[in-house]
């Protein structure tokens, strides 16, 4: 199944629930395309994440550098994934 039938059934799925009374129903779509990894990523799914809970300033994972057990321990330490 290919991003375009999701995209399809998920405007559906909103239309139908736009057409009940009660609440408002919003929809949106990030075309932003990651530029790890050559940007073969694209706008993969939940690339939205940080942007949402604006946590956009994280490790580069790119580098070689990024080590998942600092990561987590300054995240825990400090409540900041950074020293």
């Amino acid at each position: 199944m290919s991003s375009r039938n999701f995209w399809i059934r998920s405007v559906l799925l909103a239309e139908r629930y736009a057409a009940r009374p009660g609440a408002p129903v919003y929809m949106y779509s990030l075309d932003w395309q990651s530029p790890a990894h050559g940007g073969r990523l694209k706008a993969h799914h939940a690339m939205d994440l940080p942007f949402v809970f604006d946590n956009t300033e994280v490790a580069d994972t790119t580098a070689g550098k990024f080590d998942p057990v600092d990561y987590e321990r300054n995240l825990r330490k400090n409540q900041k994934p950074k020293g």
